[in-house]
C-alpha cells in the first residue's frame, strides 16, 4: 500500500528548450534519436472521433508534434514554408507558445501539453495536424519506445511507459490499483472516478497521487510488459518475477520464460580434497510436478589449477553426467543438465561430486544450485 501523496498539480515537461542542431535530426528531449527512428515508418496513431481525425493523447506521434512545436528552433517561418501550414496557423502557433512578450524562453513561454492545446489555435485543424504529423515524423521528431518523453511530478517516462501507464489506469480495478500497484486507496478512487484518463499530466493531477504513484504504475506497467510463461526470452531479466529464461531442452533451440516451481541450492564453503578423494554435496529436490523438464546446475569453484578437478552429478535414480573433466578454466557457471530424462522422476536427492584429480593444488566450492523446471506426466 503507498504511502499518502497530495500532487501538487506541477507538471514538468520535457518537450522544449533543446538546442538547435543544424542537422535534419533534431533531438526531441535530453537525447538525439536515431536518424531513422522504427517510428517515423510507422502508420500514424490517429483517433476517429466521428466528426473530427486528432492525434491520440499520450502517444508517440503526440510527442512528436509537441517536441517540434516546443523547441527553439522551431520559428513561424520553419511552420510556415517548411511544414507548410497556413501563415495564419504558423503565427497563432508561435505567439501561444512564445507567450505574451513574444520571445521563446522566457518566463512566461505557454508551451504545448496536450495535442487538444495545439487544436484549439486559431487556423489549425485536420488540415495543419495532418501537416505538423507528417513534417515530424520525416524529421525524426517520433520517439521510439525507450525514449524519454517527458517528467511528471520529477519521475521521467519513456513513450512505452507513457502508453503502458494510461492502459493500466484506465483498465484496471479499483481493487488492482490498490493492493497490485500499491497506490494510496484515495489514489486508486480518485483514479477510476476520473478516468478515461488521457495524458500523464491529466493522471498526475489525479488527488493523491504523486511522485511515489507514478513511480509505482510506471513498475507495475513495467512488469506487465515482461514476458509471460512460454514468451521467447534470452535471459531471465526479460521474463516477469517468478519466471526464468530456460527451455534448452524442453523446446529444442527456442529459449523460453518457463515457470521454475523451485530452486534448490547447497551452501558451502567447503574445501575440495587435494588428496582424490570425492567430494560429495547433496540437496533434496520436493514440492515440484512429476517429472523434470530443465535442470540447470549453477556452481561457483576457486582452484588455481582447475584442469585437476573433475565435476559429476547423479540423482536418486541412478541417472548422471560427467560436467567437467579439466581445462584452462574453472567449470561454467551455468550448465544444462541433459542427464535426467523427461520420463524420470523428479523428487529426490541429487548430489554433486568434486574429485581434485591431481595433488599439490587445493581449492574450495562455495556453493551450487539446481533450477528445475518440471511438468505433469
Amino acid at each position: 500500500m503507498g504511502e499518502p501523496e497530495i500532487s501538487t498539480g506541477q507538471t514538468t515537461v520535457l518537450l522544449a528548450d533543446t538546442t538547435h542542431q543544424e542537422s535534419p535530426m533534431r533531438p526531441i528531449i535530453l537525447l538525439v534519436l536515431a536518424a531513422c527512428s522504427s517510428n517515423a515508418q510507422q502508420a500514424p496513431d490517429i483517433v476517429d472521433d466521428g466528426s473530427q481525425m486528432r492525434i491520440a493523447e499520450g502517444s508517440v506521434e503526440a510527442f512528436g508534434v509537441l517536441g517540434l512545436l516546443n523547441d527553439r528552433s522551431t520559428t513561424q517561418a520553419l511552420l510556415d514554408d517548411a511544414v507548410g501550414l497556413d501563415v495564419r496557423a504558423a503565427r497563432s502557433l508561435t505567439a501561444h507558445r512564445n507567450g505574451p512578450d513574444g520571445a521563446f524562453g522566457t518566463a512566461d513561454d505557454n508551451t504545448f501539453d496536450t495535442i487538444a492545446e495545439v487544436d484549439d489555435q486559431y487556423y489549425v485543424g485536420d488540415s495543419a495536424l495532418s501537416d505538423l504529423l507528417s513534417y515530424a515524423a520525416s524529421e525524426g521528431w517520433i520517439p521510439g519506445p525507450g525514449d524519454i518523453v517527458g517528467s511528471w511530478e520529477t519521475v521521467s517516462f519513456t513513450a512505452a511507459q507513457v502508453e503502458a501507464v494510461l492502459e493500466v489506469v484506465n483498465t484496471a480495478n479499483q481493487v488492482v490499483l490498490d493492493d497490485d500497484v500499491g497506490l494510496d486507496r484515495r489514489a486508486a478512487a480518485n483514479i477510476v472516478e476520473v478516468r478515461p484518463i488521457s495524458d500523464i499530466g491529466q493522471l498526475a493531477a489525479v488527488p493523491y497521487v504523486g511522485r511515489s504513484a507514478l513511480s509505482a504504475l510506471i513498475d507495475y506497467a513495467d512488469s506487465l510488459a515482461l514476458g509471460q510463461n512460454g514468451d521467447e526470452c534470452e535471459t531471465s531479466a526479460d521474463c516477469a518475477d517468478d519466471l526464468r529464461c530456460m527451455g534448452a531442452i524442453a523446446y529444442g533451440q527456442g529459449i523460453h520464460c518457463v515457470d521454475t516451481w523451485g530452486v534448490f541450492s547447497w551452501q558451502g564453503p567447503e574445501s575440495i580434497p587435494d588428496d582424490g578423494t570425492e567430494l560429495v554435496t547433496s540437496v533434496n529436490v520436493q514440492g515440484l510436478a512429476s517429472v523434470p523438464v530443465d535442470v540447470v546446475l549453477t556452481i561457483d569453484i576457486d582452484h588455481d589449477r582447475p584442469s585437476d578437478l573433475m565435476l559429476t552429478i547423479d540423482n536418486f535414480n541412478g541417472y548422471g553426467a560427467s560436467l567437467w573433466t579439466g581445462g584452462d578454466d574453472n567449470p561454467q557457471l551455468e550448465m544444462v543438465i541433459r542427464a535426467f530424462p523427461s520420463d524420470d522422476a523428479v523428487h529426490g536427492d541429487y548430489n554433486v561430486r568434486l574429485t581434485d584429480t591431481i595433488p599439490g593444488v587445493s581449492g574450495v566450492v562455495h556453493g551450487w544450485g539446481l533450477l528445475i523446471v518440471s511438468t505433469y506426466d
